[in-house]
């Protein structure tokens, strides 16, 4: 997970996709090399790679993988809908339910 954590504050991720249901995160550097990681069920890892994925803005964006139904039991519940409001202008941020959805499907 620190590789992973290194790659985006340093600004080296070209695109990454978060999967809640897995706990894991992909990432692709600017150099095109692919890392991947997994976190524990307990605390909010999740939603602070989200976090530190929206500060980064990486140039190819990020996906967040989320199950099909939106709840409690998802670590981004209705925050996945919160944080595309601020990125899905930008292009940097896609939420996806099983699917590839546009930014307009979500608000």
């Amino acid at each position: 997970m620190s590789t992973v954590l290194n790659q985006i504050r340093s600004g080296n991720v070209w695109t990454a996709t978060l999967i809640d249901a897995e706990r894991r995160i992909e990432i692709t550097t600017m150099d095109k090399k692919r890392f991947h990681s997994y976190w524990s069920e307990v605390g909010d890892q999740g939603l602070k790679l989200d976090n530190e994925l929206g500060k980064a803005m990486p140039p190819g964006g990020y996906t967040v993988v989320v199950p099909k139904r939106w709840g409690w039991f998802s670590l981004w519940g209705a925050a996945g809908y919160q944080g595309c409001t601020s990125g899905c202008n930008t292009g940097a941020f896609r939420a996806v339910q099983d699917e590839p959805r546009t930014p307009h499907d979500l608000h």
